[in-house]
């Protein structure tokens, strides 16, 4: 089977995250033994996220690490709980235009590819059915799992209001790829990687779920800051500017929150002050992903993989700055599992 070509135009900023990349690994190497925990601040992206990662390979890591899992997927459901009802005019993965049409172009893509009369689709981490919508009316056939029962109630309503069908699992990822021995055409993650403890683990694990030519899809997960400050400074405006024009009630708790957190100590497991679910909820939103080792996870399991980046933001002018300052990007992953007819090597650069 033929890929085809997809095609990306990576931004100069990310040669320039992949040159601070190598110089910060090299210049690492030199004092490695000497850092200490207050140097943690001169690491490299790549570095600092191996720092965040759950160790693996041994029965005590998977033993330790599972309690803190627990803990993400418990702040997902709290996390929620608060914020369902309002998730669709708030969050910019779910209304903005632009990125509505970057999903229909992509399940179109999906779907050419795929050549399939009947596609099962699974939507991890549904939510309030804005992916899920689409792959229905397609005519798929769609699984939804979510660890929210209130984003489920709403994506069911909404799947009933426009006349299709499709089966809610309420549990978490992790649960139930780990239960669940089913095989899909295509499986999907719109913006939810980043809310999942272990998300390289999710991705080697659903990876052996997708059929033979089938597709992995992943969208709207922050990648690694080329700096901390400055992805805090403007994560930090773009949200009280979208607090005041659409959610006004919480405007004054929710700087109330971020004040607190000034005068938390740090939570010593997950590494962080935590004053609310949304701390732990969005358990990567702000360190951001590797999305070159998700890609690279998925070559190694067989895919030919397209990878792009974006600058994205909730509001309209801080989009347009960030536009011009790549302070926060966002990725994409279109990935393809390789079948005897596969070409080895994919048309475009992973």
């Amino acid at each position: 089977m033929h890929f085809g070509k997809f095609t990306t135009r990576p931004s100069i900023e990310l040669e320039k995250l992949r040159r601070s990349d190598r110089e910060s690994e090299m210049l690492m190497g030199i004092d490695h033994r000497a850092v200490g925990e207050k140097e943690g601040s001169r690491q490299s992206p790549r570095q600092r996220a191996a720092r965040r990662e759950p160790k693996r390979g041994t029965v005590t890591g998977m033993q330790d690490a599972e309690p803190l899992r627990q803990q993400v997927i418990s702040a997902n459901v709290d996390f929620y709980k608060e914020i369902a009802r309002k998730y669709d005019g708030y969050e910019a993965c779910a209304s903005d235009e632009y990125l509505q049409e970057m999903l229909e172009s992509d399940l179109n893509r999906m779907q050419s590819l795929l050549a399939k009369e009947r596609i099962h689709g699974l939507d991890c981490g549904g939510g309030s059915g804005n992916l899920t919508l689409k792959m229905l009316k397609r005519g798929w056939n769609v699984t939804v799992v979510d660890v929210s029962a209130d984003m489920l109630e709403i994506s069911r309503a909404k799947v009933s209001a426009s006349g299709y069908f499709a089966e809610f699992v309420n549990d978490s990822v992790e649960h139930y790829l780990s239960s669940s021995p089913g095989v899909f055409d295509v499986i999907t993650f719109s913006s939810v990687l980043h809310h999942l403890y272990s998300p390289l683990d999710v991705v080697n694990e659903v990876a052996a779920r997708v059929a033979p030519g089938g597709i992995f899809y992943s969208n709207f997960d922050p990648v690694l800051p080329s700096s901390r400050s400055l992805i805090a400074c403007f994560c930090d405006l773009d949200t009280i500017l979208a607090k005041i024009l659409r959610d006004r009630k919480d405007l004054l708790p929710g700087m109330l929150r971020r004040l607190r957190k000034l005068t938390l100590a740090q939570d010593a497991a997950h590494r962080r002050p935590v004053a609310s679910p949304g701390d732990l909820a969005e358990y990567h939103a702000r360190e951001g992903l590797d999305d070159v080792s998700i890609a690279q996870a998925l070559e190694q399991q067989g895919f030919l993989v397209q990878r792009e980046r974006y600058p994205v933001a909730r509001t309209k002018l801080m989009l347009w700055a960030n536009k011009h300052l790549h302070a926060h990007l966002s990725f994409k992953i279109l990935a393809q599992r390789k079948t005897l007819l596969s070409r080895e090597t994919p048309d475009s650069e992973p």
